[in-house]
């Protein structure tokens, strides 16, 4: 039987494209959240948000990459260290029902994050059909991601200015 090659290209350009839109929205929406200058505790700061998102994005970039390109096993171990004993699965199942609720208070946040994990996961596995290694796949995955992210955050700036 002849195995089927196909292109991750069209996925890749998916994964871009959707990296893009996020690059473009946290650049014109992080201001509008709230997120920027504020009072903690009756302290009051200033300081610069927009980059204080990137780093954080580009850091989430980074490592949706490596834990889609790692192999299985590692998630395995990670499931079986956290249900290791009674007091680990209470604190793990209490923590998993907080995020639960928390994924719908933020539905529409949450959208966002469960697109970027569909494409991204999506580019993956035609980077398997393809038979590419796993450091391979990770270069790729972060390669595109971060440049549709950076596209996506620098476009306000160049439309704008025009």
């Amino acid at each position: 039987m002849q195995k089927i090659r196909s292109s991750p290209l069209l996925s890749l350009i998916m994964l871009f494209i959707t990296y893009i839109i996020l690059g473009w929205s946290l650049y014109t929406n992080t201001l509008g959240w709230g997120l920027c200058n504020g009072q903690l505790f009756g302290v009051v700061f200033y300081f610069k948000c927009k980059w204080w998102a990137m780093i954080l994005a580009i850091a989430l970039i980074l490592l949706l990459a490596e834990t889609l390109a790692s192999p299985l096993s590692n998630l395995r171990k990670f499931i079986s260290l956290a249900f290791q004993s009674d007091t680990r699965a209470f604190i793990t199942l209490i923590s998993m029902a907080f995020f639960t609720a928390l994924i719908i208070i933020w539905i529409h946040f949450v959208a966002y994050i469960v697109l970027l994990v569909a494409t991204a996961l999506r580019a993956r596995l035609d980077m398997v059909m393809t038979e590419f290694r796993g450091w391979q796949a990770f270069f790729i995955l972060a390669g595109v991601s971060l440049l549709g992210f950076i596209v996506g955050w620098i476009s306000p700036n160049l439309i704008l200015s025009l």
